[in-house]
C-alpha cells in the first residue's frame, strides 16, 4: 500500500470517526433535553402537592370554625330559653352559616376539579416523558453502557415514585376534609358532610344560593 493508499484509508477513517461522535453527541443532548423536561414535571408536582397541603390547611381552619361557632350559638340559645322560658329558633343562623360554609365547599370543588384535571396533565406528560428516555435509553445502551444514562433512568423511577405518592395524598385530602360532593345539577348540587347532607339550591341565572335543606344520611333521622 502506497503512501496515497493510507492517506485515502485514515481519511476514511476519520470520517466515520467524526460521524460516531457527532451522533453519540446528539443522543447525548436529547438525553439532557428530556432530562430537563423531567425535572420541569418534577416542580410542577412539588407545586401541585403545596396546593393540596394548602386546601387542606384551609379546610381544617373552616371546620375548626364551624364547630366554635356551632358551640356558642347553642350556648346563647340555651341561656336565653332559660332565662325567658321560651322555645326560640335560629334558623336565621344557621341559613348565614350555610350560606358561608355552602361558598367555601363550592370554592374547594372548584380547587379539586383543578388539581385533578393538572394531575392528568402531568401524569400524561411524565408518561410521554418516560416513553422518550426509554428510547434514548436503549440507543445509548446499544451505543455505549452509559453509566451516566443509567443514574437518570433510577431519577425518574424516583420521580414516579414521587407522583403516586401525591395522587395518594390527594386521596387522603379527600377523606380527611370529611367532604364529598354526591350530585351536581343545573339547580342545586348535594353534599356529604359526615352524616348529613346538604342540598344547596341556587338561582341558575344568578348562581346566588336560594335555600338549604340539611338531612341525615342515615335512616330514620330527618331535620
Amino acid at each position: 500500500m502506497n503512501v496515497a493508499e493510507s492517506r485515502a484509508v485514515m481519511l476514511t477513517r476519520k470520517k466515520q470517526l467524526w460521524a460516531t461522535c457527532h451522533e453519540r453527541d446528539l443522543a447525548v443532548r436529547q438525553v439532557q433535553d428530556t432530562l430537563g423536561q423531567i425535572d420541569v414535571t418534577r416542580q410542577a408536582l412539588q407545586h401541585a402537592e403545596a396546593d393540596a397541603n394548602a386546601v387542606a390547611v384551609a379546610n381544617a381552619a373552616a371546620r375548626d370554625e364551624w364547630k366554635a361557632l356551632q358551640k356558642r350559638n347553642t350556648q346563647k340559645k340555651t341561656v336565653l330559653e332559660m332565662a325567658f322560658n321560651v322555645q326560640i329558633t335560629n334558623e336565621q343562623s344557621c341559613a348565614d352559616l350555610l350560606e358561608r360554609q355552602a361558598a367555601a365547599m363550592q370554592e374547594d370543588h372548584e380547587r379539586e376539579h383543578a388539581l385533578d384535571d393538572q394531575i392528568l396533565d402531568l401524569t400524561a406528560q411524565v408518561k410521554q416523558s418516560y416513553e422518550v428516555l426509554e428510547q434514548l435509553r436503549q440507543d445509548a445502551t446499544r451505543q455505549a453502557e452509559d453509566v451516566h444514562i443509567l443514574e437518570q433512568t433510577k431519577k425518574y423511577a424516583h420521580l414516579n415514585e414521587i407522583m403516586q405518592w401525591y395522587i395518594e395524598m390527594q386521596a387522603l385530602v379527600t377523606h380527611l376534609t370529611g367532604l364529598r360532593v354526591l350530585r351536581v345539577e343545573a339547580s342545586h348540587f348535594d353534599v356529604q358532610v359526615g352524616d348529613f347532607e346538604l342540598r344547596m339550591v341556587m338561582d341558575p341565572d344568578s348562581i346566588k344560593l336560594q335555600q338549604v335543606q340539611v338531612r341525615s344520611s342515615k335512616p330514620n333521622k330527618v331535620f
